[in-house]
């Protein structure tokens, strides 16, 4: 299927208000979006994985504006955009107590003067410790959960003040938790409430060298605190989406990794969606490169109808 089908098949308007999922949009962050040729990546991966990408994966800093170029570009490839937001310099303190207002409106205010559907990721894996976001590093056991929720629900009340209505919140935490054991930390204490969350999401990596854990023991289980098993209904039945996941391409293990995991994902029905990290990043190559065993197997893996480059979206 080439980028003008994947266009045409892309946007389904729904009426039920919330998104439904037919099969598991297949997702990636492809790389950085240069200004001159946004969709370049795009094109590189889908390339790559033989397959057209129902969700593109982008990263700014809530000071640096909504990205509405690429975002447009991505539109009119038959992408849905995900926007990564991070509070960028912004403590979750100042952020509660309303210093970032100001930032908040504006982000709010370029997404809303687009229009279009995209998924919002705001402040993710909150309940690691390497984030600088994370509540471990803001105030820790009775302040960083609760500094984390109020900044959480101050930025989704003025997205709303603003008009902002296309957007959906994507609430994801890290599989590995990276943090104390402690009750305190578990990702639960971090849910900002049914109404401030369209999108659930969880982040998992199989680091090289380590433990070979397959990815529904990192999503789920001891490891991530019973996620899959318990999020979904505890926090009012919405979709959930692998936000980041990746396994180093030069790792022996990690082509037999890839073919086991996508098989366990698409025997999962409340997965809606999946979006692998492409990037040489924290000392490892997580990118798909030609020729590579790991490549062999994602295109395997993804191959099939269940994984599909279409997406749905509800009216709103």
């Amino acid at each position: 299927m080439g980028p003008l089908s994947w266009f045409f098949a892309g946007l389904i308007a729904l009426s039920a208000g919330v998104d439904r999922h037919v099969g598991i949009w297949h997702g990636a962050y492809a790389g950085d979006l240069p200004t001159g040729d946004p969709l370049a990546p795009v094109r590189a991966f889908e390339a790559q994985s033989g397959k057209g990408l129902a969700i593109v994966h982008s990263f700014v800093a809530l000071d640096d504006g909504f990205p509405t170029a690429a975002c447009e570009a991505l539109r009119r490839h038959g992408s849905l955009p995900m926007v990564s937001v991070s509070p960028g310099n912004w403590s979750l303190e100042a952020l509660a107590r309303g210093d970032g207002d100001a930032a908040m409106q504006r982000f709010s205010r370029q997404a809303a003067a687009w229009g279009h559907p995209f998924l919002l990721r705001w402040a993710w894996e909150m309940n690691g410790k390497s984030i600088p976001w994370s509540g471990i590093r803001n105030g820790g056991p009775g302040l960083g959960p609760a500094r984390y929720v109020a900044a959480w629900r101050r930025f989704h009340r003025l997205s709303q003040e603003t008009g902002l209505k296309a957007a959906r919140w994507v609430w994801c935490v890290d599989a590995w938790g990276m943090g104390p054991g402690a009750s305190w930390n578990h990702w639960s204490a971090y849910w900002p409430g049914d109404a401030y969350v369209d999108w659930l999401g969880i982040d998992a990596y199989r680091w090289p060298h380590t433990t070979d854990h397959p990815l529904l023991d990192l999503i789920d289980g001891r490891l991530a605190g019973d996620f899959l098993s318990t999020a979904p209904t505890k926090c009012g039945g919405k979709p959930v989406l692998i936000g980041e996941v990746a396994t180093s391409n030069q790792d022996a293990g990690s082509a037999a990794w890839i073919t086991a995991s996508f098989a366990a994902l698409a025997r999962q029905p409340t997965i809606a969606a999946v979006c692998w990290f492409n990037k040489n990043q924290d000392g490892v190559d997580w990118q798909l490169r030609k020729g590579t065993a790991a490549t062999g197997a994602y295109r395997g893996a993804i191959a099939g109808s269940r994984f599909t480059s279409r997406f749905a979206v509800a009216e709103r």
